[in-house]
Formats: C-alpha cells, sequence, structure tokens
C-alpha cells in the first residue's frame, strides 16, 4: 500500500484568504480509482506549518510527496523540499505552473526531487504512481510518461508536455477531493469554497502566463456537471461559491445554459471576467442566479498601456461597461490594477487613480498590485524591450523592478500611497465576500 501525501505550502497571505486549492483536490479525485494507493493531504495553508509532520511522513520509503511549486511563493515550497533532503528514499513529486515552465531547471538545482510533472496532471501522475508500485521489477514505462520528468544519472530529462485535455467532462468530479480537506472549519473560518469550471484564457497579456500553460485555449465542463457539483457543494454545507476561472463569461452559450442549470439551486456566488464580455442582459441573468460578486482585471486606464499589454479593450468601453455593472446591485464588484507597466508616467498613472477615486465613490473596490516579471510571460522574456531591470525575486504588492520612467522607490512609494487610500489587497477588506462574512479566528 501507498500512501501518497499532497502538501499544500503556506501562501504568504493571510488565513482568511484561503481556498481550498482545487488542483490538489482535482489530482486527488483523480488518484481514487489507483490500486493500493491511500491518499492524505496535509494543509499547512490551512492549519499554520509544522515541521514534526514532514518529518513523521519522511520515515517510510513507501511514502509519496506531492508538492505544487508557484513562482510567486517558491521558498515555500522550497522549504519542505529542503526538510526532505536527508530522506532520499523518500520519493518526491513535484508539480504545478512553475514546473510546467521551469520543471527541468528546478529539478537540477534540487537534486533530492524525484520527479516533475508538467502540463496537466489528471491522467498523468496516476499513471506515474501506479508505474511506481512495478518500478523495482525494471518497469521501464515509467519513463515513457508524458510530461514526466525525471533523472538519468547526474542528468535531469524532460518527456514532452501531454496534450490539452479535450474533454474536461470525464474527469473526476472536483468535489470528490474535498473530503481530504477539513470542511467544517473551513465552514467555520471560511465560509465559501472555491470552484472551476473552465481552464485556459485566449488572450495574451504580456504579464500573464496563462496562454503559455494552456496554449491559448479555454475549455469547460459541462453546465450540467457544473450544477452536479454545485449542489454537492450545497450538500456539504455551504451557500457560496467562488467561482475560480480566468474568464468566466467568454463563452456566452456555455453561460447562459450554466445559469438556467443554477438558478434554483438558490446560491450566491462570484466570478472574474473581463469588461468587455459583459452587458446589461447577461449581468441581469447572472443576478437572478445568484452572482453578488465580480473581479476585473482592468490593470490601467490609459489605452496607450492597454494596448502595450495586449489587454486589446478601449479604454472608453471599460468606463462605460464599469458604470452598467455598478448599476446592477450586486454586493461586490472589484478591479485590479498594475503599478509598474513600462513605460508609464507618474502622470499616467495619476490618471488611472484619479478615475478609480470616481468609480469608488459608486461602489467599486480597487486592488492595486506591483508589475512582476512572471516566469513564461512575453514580459519576462523581453524585458530588456520593455526596459524593465528586474531582482529576480517576486512580491505581488511590493515592487521588485525600475522602469524607465520610474525608480523602484517610486513605483514602491506609489503603492504605499494607494495602499493607504485603497487598501492593501492582503488585508482583510479586499477577502472575496468580505460584506456578507466575517473572518473568525
Amino acid at each position: 500500500m501507498k500512501r501518497v501525501y499532497f502538501i499544500n505550502p503556506l501562501s504568504g497571505l493571510k488565513p482568511y484568504h484561503y481556498e481550498i486549492p482545487l488542483n490538489i483536490a482535482q489530482l486527488a479525485a483523480c488518484l481514487e480509482k489507483t490500486p493500493d494507493v491511500e491518499i492524505q493531504v496535509i494543509d499547512f495553508n490551512l492549519n499554520g506549518f509544522c515541521k514534526q509532520r514532514i518529518e513523521d511522513i519522511s520515515n517510510s520509503k513507501d511514502n509519496i510527496i506531492c508538492i505544487p511549486v508557484y513562482t510567486y511563493v517558491i521558498n515555500e515550497s522550497v522549504a519542505i523540499i529542503e526538510l526532505l533532503k536527508s530522506k532520499n528514499e523518500i520519493t518526491v513529486i513535484v508539480g504545478g505552473p512553475h514546473i510546467s515552465l521551469r520543471g527541468k531547471e528546478f529539478m537540477e538545482k534540487y537534486a533530492n526531487i524525484t520527479y516533475g510533472l508538467s502540463g496537466e496532471g489528471d491522467y498523468t501522475l496516476p499513471k506515474l504512481i501506479e508505474n511506481l508500485n512495478c518500478f523495482e521489477k525494471n518497469n521501464k514505462d515509467i519513463f515513457n510518461i508524458e510530461g514526466l520528468i525525471y533523472r538519468n544519472g547526474k542528468r535531469v530529462l524532460e518527456n514532452k508536455r501531454p496534450s490539452r485535455i479535450e474533454c474536461l467532462d470525464k474527469l473526476p468530479l472536483q468535489t470528490d477531493g474535498f473530503k481530504y480537506f477539513d470542511l467544517n472549519l473551513i465552514k467555520n473560518k471560511i465560509g465559501f469554497v472555491p470552484y472551476i469550471a473552465s481552464r485556459g484564457c485566449c488572450y495574451n497579456c504580456i504579464y500573464c502566463s496563462s496562454s503559455n500553460l494552456w496554449g491559448g485555449k479555454l475549455k469547460y465542463v459541462a453546465p450540467q456537471i457544473v450544477a452536479r457539483e454545485i449542489f454537492n457543494i450545497k450538500e456539504m454545507g455551504f451557500r457560496i461559491i467562488n467561482f475560480r476561472d480566468d474568464f468566466f463569461t467568454m463563452n456566452r452559450k456555455w453561460l447562459c445554459e450554466f445559469l438556467k442549470e443554477i438558478k434554483n439551486l438558490k446560491i450566491q456566488w462570484g466570478c472574474e471576467t473581463r469588461i468587455d464580455f459583459v452587458d446589461y442582459e447577461i449581468l441581469k441573468e447572472m443576478r437572478e442566479a445568484g452572482c453578488i460578486l465580480i473581479r476585473f482585471g482592468i490593470e490601467t486606464f490609459n489605452q496607450k498601456s492597454l494596448n502595450l499589454i495586449g489587454k486589446r479593450i478601449d479604454s472608453n468601453l471599460i468606463l462605460n461597461n464599469l458604470r452598467t455593472v455598478l448599476g446592477m446591485g450586486f454586493l461586490e464588484v472589484r478591479a485590479s490594477f498594475i503599478i509598474g507597466i513600462p513605460f508609464e508616467t507618474h502622470e499616467d498613472i495619476k490618471r488611472t487613480i484619479d478615475t478609480c477615486r470616481q468609480l469608488t465613490g459608486l461602489n467599486l473596490k480597487c486592488r492595486f498590485f506591483a508589475l512582476n516579471p512572471v516566469i513564461g510571460t512575453k514580459l519576462y522574456d523581453s524585458m530588456e524591450e520593455y526596459k524593465i531591470k528586474f531582482n529576480n525575486s517576486y512580491n505581488a504588492t511590493h515592487s521588485n523592478i525600475e522602469t524607465s520612467e520610474l525608480s523602484n522607490f517610486d513605483i514602491n512609494k506609489i503603492l504605499s500611497d494607494v495602499y493607504d487610500e485603497f487598501g492593501n489587497p492582503n488585508d482583510y477588506s479586499h477577502r472575496d465576500f468580505s460584506t456578507i462574512l466575517s473572518f473568525k479566528d
């Protein structure tokens, strides 16, 4: 019997920003039919870090440890990996966005990692773990798994990334993996759960790695299956759902079918989408189906900057649609903005902030973040073209760059000022559903 431990590392966020990691929930559900496997989740992000827990699970060579790696909080995953260094007989598998983008490089740096998986792991992780049971019998099929990153002596080899999963409907339900988490604690402490009904984004903004990870394609779960999952979530005692799709309203036909399916389920929910893919009619249907929160990535109101970063949207349309949304009666409308966009001046940023002040009077919640050249983005690969200097560290709320127009000190001074006025995105006031749910220590 193999015990597979999924470890959810600390995220660096405050406890009230916790959400069930849907990647772990989905993978746990996918592993359930694998023979001779027992699944457990160690949720440091919910329960706090425990060094002793790592040491305990390191004591058996039959244990398999799966750790997601995210670029923004890579040190948290590395800290766990470092604790496993003296236990080289333990099988350690890493996955997640950073591994899909820089997995070979990461494994070359941390020699005690056994395997990495790039791309979607829904099929490849069960295949890998099933093959591990036969590995001692010289089963070489393990090295033919698409997306596998492995060691051959001192060399790290990487197989091609698997093709995108064409039909998400054939996967196990995400909610099948929820049982591995402390749902009672989440009910009392958080009050809602996340869900993702699609994977990917069809846009290619220069600061976002989504198109690199997903190949610029958007795949949906059928509305009927999503409705079944929402019913399961209600049966677990939750009445609020946070949809974590990158682009929730892109496919209008899918959206209308989804809204029809859930209208009678009497839930409250939130989502994120583009401001140019909503209008009065669809917003009205969303409100009637229980939507109370919408998030938009606006980034800037300056047209030259919108063009530069690849948003492909007119600034006047942004303003008109935002005013429409703000008049629809949603409990929370949120918009995010980026400070440090290449070639933006003090005056450009001031115009965006002044517009935010006007819209805040209409109950828009504005969130500001520092620009980061994230691995896997056009911005990261073309910093010289965009005249950016970067110190190769990541922090969403503190800048680590300088641009041709602004020094690092200037950018962080602007961030400090907007946090004083609009709030730091790490504060409770910026937690999703903060208007209706209180954090309980």
